[in-house]
């Protein structure tokens, strides 16, 4: 996937610097694969997570070794990882390009939490079953349970 992001240019934007993604649009239609990392494979929710920030932020979070089952599981590997380091919770009207979007799901054989990424324009970027989407928020924003900014100094822009 060449050209998706300009690797010359970081803008300042807000609290910290960050690389623009360019025509995002193409991670659209990429398959879900459960932990999948990659575009050729697939992703699952966290690895698109950890493509995006990486590329937008050059920033590696952590990523667990095993399939995350529960709330409990995913708050205890934010703890585990020290992840507040790297982010800080934000209000959903003060939201910015590259912010994580935390949204519960519902339904039977969903996981209880699922994470997606702002990227202006009122959307969010995330994968469903049937692939990555891009979404307006207004159609979640009854299921965001946070926004989160990854901090200035996590930043190796």
């Amino acid at each position: 996937m060449q050209g998706v992001f300009q690797e010359s240019r970081c803008r300042n934007y807000g609290m910290y610097n960050m690389k623009v993604v360019e025509n995002i649009e193409d991670y659209v239609g990429i398959p879900y694969k459960d932990r999948g990392r990659n575009q050729n494979e697939g992703y699952d929710c966290w690895g698109l997570i950890l493509e995006l920030t990486n590329k937008i932020f050059n920033v590696s979070l952590p990523d667990p070794e095993y399939k995350i089952e529960t709330v409990e599981e995913a708050e205890n590997l934010f703890l585990a990882n020290n992840i507040w380091k790297w982010v800080e919770k934000v209000e959903l009207n003060k939201i910015k390009y590259g912010d994580l979007v935390s949204i519960k799901q519902y339904g039977k054989g969903r996981m209880p939490y699922h994470m997606g990424l702002y990227i202006g324009n009122k959307e969010i970027i995330h994968i469903l079953k049937c692939g990555v989407v891009i979404q307006k928020i207004n159609i979640i924003k009854n299921y965001i349970t946070g926004i989160y900014r990854i901090k200035n100094d996590s930043c190796h822009c």
